[in-house]
């Protein structure tokens, strides 16, 4: 596993969320300034944003792989599938919709088990960058559903011991979903 590189100050946290949350595209400066200032930026906010990148480039490119580009009139992040957990996570509920439609849930549920184990909690925790919020809002959502979608194929299994605790703190947590209020009446059915 890579070293980690703190990356010190809330501005720069926050381009670097905006570039990772859609990697591999051009994120144009408009976006960034927005991500930094949202509705009232300063005269300055172009060149702000520019040191900002430029400080971002010389801490996470010091061996040299050139991560963030410059492209048009915006800033792409390039980075491998198992460079970033967002893109490994992706991947892997991928593989397990693949698994689940020849019938493999058992292997779905440990693909989808070990693809959640890559979370630490909500995407971007305390960041507070309001510009962000909607494409945080769909990781999140993804994150959610890919739970649902596990505790549904280990209750398919037979598996609703496995899943009582956690479902009943999901419910908690997520009193409106009718998913998991539905998935722990039939577990304690069971």
């Amino acid at each position: 596993r890579p070293s980690r590189i703190a990356v010190q100050t809330s501005r720069h946290r926050r381009i670097l969320a905006a570039l990772l949350l859609s990697p591999n595209t051009v994120v144009p400066l408009s976006k960034l300034v927005e991500v930094l200032w949202e509705e009232y930026p300063p005269a300055t906010a172009t060149k702000q944003v520019q040191n900002c990148v430029s400080a971002l480039r010389e801490r996470l490119d010091s061996a040299g792989n050139g991560l963030i580009a410059t492209d048009g009139a915006g800033y792409r992040i390039t980075v491998a599938e198992d460079q970033l957990d967002l893109l490994r996570f992706q991947r892997a509920v991928a593989s397990a919709r693949g698994l689940a439609s020849t019938g493999q849930l058992a292997e779905s549920v440990t693909e989808l088990r070990s693809a959640l184990r890559l979370w630490r909690g909500p995407a971007l925790d305390g960041l507070g960058a309001a510009a962000l919020s909607s494409r945080v809002a769909r990781v999140d959502e993804q994150r959610i559903t890919a739970i649902e979608q596990c505790v549904e194929w280990q209750l398919a299994l037979g598996g609703h011991h496995e899943v009582v605790e956690e479902l009943a703190e999901w419910v908690g947590d997520y009193p409106l979903r009718e998913g998991p209020q539905r998935q722990l009446m039939l577990a304690l059915y069971r």
